[in-house]
């Protein structure tokens, strides 16, 4: 097994006190299920290109640098990034990735599986909610097969829990560490004696800025796949396993006046928002009408365009349709988060989205290091502004 580098563009970026690299490879991979094709691109700052962005993976090589090419288009025309100076064929760009070939060189190994990737390998895409609007709330309040859990600002994460170790997952099913007081709290679980070094239990659950871990559902339980099981069997399930940890559990309403009082507790205490499951659904990977999410806040993924200074604030864009973007304004840096870098995608909150496309008082959340490069919202997507903020429309003739 081989991997070799085929074609090669090495950019860089230093405008507005930057020093970022941009790597990008045509690969060939050749493995015992035959030959395959990648583009891919390793960066982040320099010297060391931290982050990877996979653009295409199969077997067609000419789509392969195709994929590569509008990656190279997109990166100078729209990110301000030129030629990296002092690269020469056939040695290794300073930073690069110990696993990633060198253009112009030998073949090498294809790369070993880590732990991780193994972990991510047999990974779950989570549950996915879709939105729900204020004027469809009421009949989930009242349908007593839906019930409500509480919402959180953080970062969604299935862990696989075994007394011989713990990973954890992002919302593409790719590996991501856990905080250690994270890990911590979900290590006690382990010391039940029905837990081996093999058994598995496979939680779904969101890990919240601080190391703090909660968890919202199962899905494999010491060996077991209940996905098949109903919501609220497996959150019985749950109940069980956190016995002594319930502090891990979400807060979940079953009832009409449960689910009302967790609503005006929301509201009261100024919560993200709150999701509705489906009682006797199964679990199900990706998107589903079975978990709906009620916002009271809107947030949207945007992408970092400037750094301002001495203010801790940070211009941020959201995409377009068309592939362009549109400026979305500043948000304000807390002094307890680093400054996030050029190009990097953050969290944001905000109440709705102006006229001229400008987040309405934004709060920012968090880096996120699980979505792609790609992965602002669009426009279109974002809450527009309630009627009695919006424009007033010209009277009629």
């Amino acid at each position: 097994m081989s991997l070799t580098c085929l074609s090669q563009v090495a950019l860089e970026n230093r405008t507005g006190g930057s020093d970022k690299v941009y790597i990008i490879q045509v690969q060939q991979n050749d493995g015992p299920a035959g030959t395959e094709y990648i583009a891919i691109g390793y960066y982040g700052k320099r010297p060391s290109p931290s982050s990877t962005a996979e653009k295409y993976r199969g077997p067609s090589r000419a789509s392969a640098q195709a994929a590569a090419d509008r990656l190279e288009n997109q990166k100078r025309t729209k990110s301000g990034y030129t030629n990296m100076s002092g690269v020469t064929p056939g040695v290794r760009i300073p930073g690069m990735p110990a696993g990633a070939p060198v253009f112009g060189g030998v073949s090498a190994p294809s790369p070993t599986p880590t732990a991780a990737a193994v972990a991510a390998a047999v990974g779950i895409v989570p549950m996915r909610a879709n939105p729900l609007d204020e004027k469809d709330l009421e009949q989930y309040l009242t349908d007593p097969d839906w019930v409500a859990q509480r919402k959180y600002d953080g970062e969604r994460s299935p862990v696989s829990i075994r007394r011989s170790g713990i990973s954890a997952t992002n919302l593409s099913a790719k590996p991501r560490t856990l905080a250690a007081d994270s890990e911590a709290s979900l290590k006690k679980l382990v010391a039940r004696t029905d837990f081996s070094e093999e058994r598995e239990t496979l939680v779904d659950g969101e890990e919240l800025p601080g190391g703090i871990f909660v968890i919202y559902d199962v899905v494999t339980l010491r060996d077991n796949d209940v996905r098949k099981q109903g919501f609220d069997e497996r959150f019985s399930a749950l109940e069980d396993l956190l016995a002594d940890h319930l502090g891990l559990l979400a807060p979940t309403a079953w009832t009409e006046a449960e689910k009302r009082a967790m609503l005006a507790q929301a509201r009261a205490e100024n919560w993200e928002g709150l999701m509705f499951r489906k009682a006797s659904a199964p679990y199900f990977n990706g998107r589903t009408s079975d978990i709906l999410k009620f916002k009271l806040w809107a947030s949207a993924t945007c992408r970092v365009l400037t750094a301002n200074g001495s203010t801790r604030s940070v211009g941020i864009a959201v995409r377009e349709a068309d592939g362009s973007e549109t400026t979305a304004g500043n948000v304000t840096v807390p002094v307890n988060q680093d400054i996030p870098d050029t190009d990097a995608l953050v969290e944001v909150r905000y109440l709705y989205v102006t006229a001229g496309g400008k987040l309405y008082q934004p709060t920012l959340l968090q880096v996120r290091t699980d979505k792609d490069e790609e992965g602002a919202d669009l426009r279109s997507t974002l809450r527009p502004a309630p009627p009695e903020k919006a424009p007033e429309l010209p009277l009629a003739a």
